[in-house]
């Protein structure tokens, strides 16, 4: 069973002018310190247009290399176009190809790239856990930009010490 997004449903709209306002301000200097020599390619997919700007932004500000998609269809193909993304930051639920099905979908084609779901549905809605046993990571909207960060951050440095382990 998929769950869709209801625009007109009021707590929706609320999640996201909440979430959406908590990017606003943010400030870049965070990005200044960051420890990588190679700029990392984040890929942020959620349906809603301001989440996607608010996040391009924030990432951007932070240093990071971003790509944006509408659904997962969209992911798959700037990963396709791309081939050098290091993080998915995903919605879960999307028209068309949702967040649960592109995580199924990176675990089949992309098992080495890190998904971060980002949601105001519950995690209860989330693929059970990955082949090393290790849950989807998750934070519910609306989060702070601290907790955003450093799970981005962990996830990125999960990924590094992977690579170094190939």
């Amino acid at each position: 069973m998929t769950t869709r997004n209801n625009p007109g449903d009021p707590s929706s709209r609320q999640r996201n002018a909440a979430f959406s306002a908590a990017f606003s301000g943010s400030s870049g200097s965070r990005g200044a310190d960051r420890a990588h020599d190679a700029i990392p390619h984040v890929l942020v997919v959620d349906d809603e247009s301001s989440i996607r700007l608010s996040l391009h932004r924030f990432f951007t500000r932070l240093g990071y290399l971003v790509s944006t998609a509408r659904n997962g269809c969209e992911a798959l193909a700037a990963l396709d176009a791309t081939g050098t993304v290091d993080l998915v930051i995903t919605d879960l639920v999307m028209p068309d190809f949702d967040g649960r099905e592109l995580i199924l979908h990176m675990r089949r084609e992309h098992p080495a790239i890190p998904v971060l779901v980002i949601s105001g549905y519950p995690a209860a809605l989330l693929p059970g856990p990955d082949r090393h046993g290790q849950p989807v990571p998750f934070l519910s909207k609306p989060f702070g930009l601290d907790a955003l960060e450093s799970e981005v951050r962990r996830l990125l440095g999960t990924k590094a010490r992977q690579k170094g382990k190939d």
